[in-house]
């Protein structure tokens, strides 16, 4: 018995590693009797129990395909229904449930919509951190055109036009349905149609025409002026960038609508048979709100760069129409609290110079500042009997006026210079444009 060694005992066949812990600790003396011997079988059998056999190694299971998860599927349903929607809000709604998922094609898209520069940049890091660009090397159509979103708009990634058209090229080679751009023509005074600048524009019934709802913004007319270096002249107030655009020749602003037009015709927001252009006298009379009818009546002329003649500035007509009350608010006088932007002996409103487009409430037609804050550019020319040759109609008052006669919505003056005092309001013609 003195030459046996325990370690030659193979009491279980699964003696586990702690039994076997626990039979080494087991002094020689009683591993050598009989009761040593049952000792470490008890000791082998419970700690058997304890430690059952392990389970077989598990077999790779190949990572489930966006396609063969559940909650991606409905995603990127809501996304395909986001890119055929003819709403903005509906649009919307389903991207940000498809984003909620972790869908990062629709965090792009929302990316590019939306206006915030800080969201912008939040929502395309998101979008490639969720693994945008993996789905589109691995041929998911949805992530091409996500990841071409992107490149297009320079968010998230460089600025890449060429890398852009090829992965959108890719995506509808795969059979994805190009997205239905919302078209001017599905624009409603509760829905505007929105425009790569973000200006938003509405149906006016009876001109044929959208109308932005606004004059075109600091920031809309910074744009313009980086991309062509065209020289501006910048007041001697200082202006946030949702400030209407001043110091504009009538020439700026028929050049912008020349410039807007290119570039969107080029990117395929704006179809060939739109454009962008100043409004007409008759079209701005119309949007003002003013009936058409009787001594009221605007200057007709289909053509909207026709030579007209203008009545002398504030004639009798217009002291009678001060009578009257034929102002963009209504026919009280003086204005009441808030009813634009006007000359501060009028106290009306707190602002000395120009405030943000939509400070106001709009008029029936959904467009703002249609009187007050900056006067506005007409596309047509006229013969002022206060000037020699011809001028370019404006209509409006600004924040600078308070006497009642230039106030008024039948109220016009011309010019051909720039002021602090006027901007300009663009609308989309064509074709194809709703009126309702």
């Amino acid at each position: 018995m003195d030459s046996w060694q325990p370690h030659h005992i193979n009491l279980l066949p699964n003696l586990s590693f702690e039994a076997a812990q626990s039979h080494r600790r087991l002094p020689l003396a009683c591993i050598s009797t009989p009761i040593g011997l049952l000792i470490i079988a008890l000791t082998a059998a419970a700690c058997s129990k304890q430690q059952p056999a392990a389970a077989p190694p598990p077999t790779a299971t190949p990572a489930s395909s966006p396609a063969e998860n559940p909650a991606l599927v409905e995603a990127e349903r809501k996304y395909l229904q986001a890119l055929e929607s003819r709403s903005s809000a509906e649009k919307r709604e389903l991207l940000t449930a498809a984003a909620a998922a972790h869908l990062p094609e629709a965090k792009a898209e929302l990316a590019v919509m939306a206006k915030d520069a800080g969201e912008r940049e939040m929502l395309a890091i998101e979008a490639l951190r969720d693994g945008l660009a993996t789905r589109a090397e691995n041929g998911k159509a949805s992530a091409q055109r996500g990841l071409a979103r992107l490149y297009e708009a320079g968010l998230g990634l460089p600025k890449d036009p060429a890398k852009a058209k090829d992965l959108f090229r890719q995506a509808t080679d795969q059979g994805l349905p190009a997205a239905r751009t919302r078209q001017p023509a599905d624009a409603t005074k509760e829905d505007p149609w929105e425009n790569s600048l973000g200006m938003k524009f509405v149906p006016v019934p009876g001109t044929g025409v959208l109308f932005s709802i606004w004059d075109t913004r600091v920031q809309d007319y910074t744009a313009f002026v980086e991309e062509t270096q065209r020289k501006w002249w910048t007041p001697e107030f200082k202006q946030g960038g949702t400030e209407p655009a001043v110091e504009v020749f009538w020439e700026d602003a028929y050049a912008f609508c020349d410039w807007l037009t290119a570039k969107e015709h080029a990117a395929g927001v704006l179809s060939p048979g739109r454009n962008y252009r100043l409004p007409s006298d008759r079209e701005w009379s119309k949007a003002v709100g003013l009936p058409g009818t009787g001594q009221y009546r605007w200057i007709e002329n289909k053509d909207s760069k026709e030579i007209i003649e203008l009545p002398k500035y504030y004639t009798p007509e217009d002291e009678e129409d001060v009578k009257k009350g034929l102002f963009p608010w209504g026919k009280r006088w003086p204005p009441p609290q808030g009813a634009g932007n006007y000359g501060e002996d009028l106290h009306v409103d707190d602002f000395k110079y120009t405030s943000e487009v939509g400070s106001f409430a709009p008029n029936p037609f959904g467009l703002y500042d249609m009187g007050g804050n900056v006067g506005q550019w007409c596309e047509n020319e006229a013969a002022m009997s206060w000037s020699e040759g011809l001028d370019h109609v404006q209509r409006g008052a600004s924040y600078y006026d308070s006497d009642p006669r230039a106030m008024l919505s039948t109220s016009r003056t011309g010019g051909s210079g720039r002021s602090d005092r006027v901007g300009f309001r663009v609308v989309i013609a064509g074709s194809e444009v709703k009126d309702n």
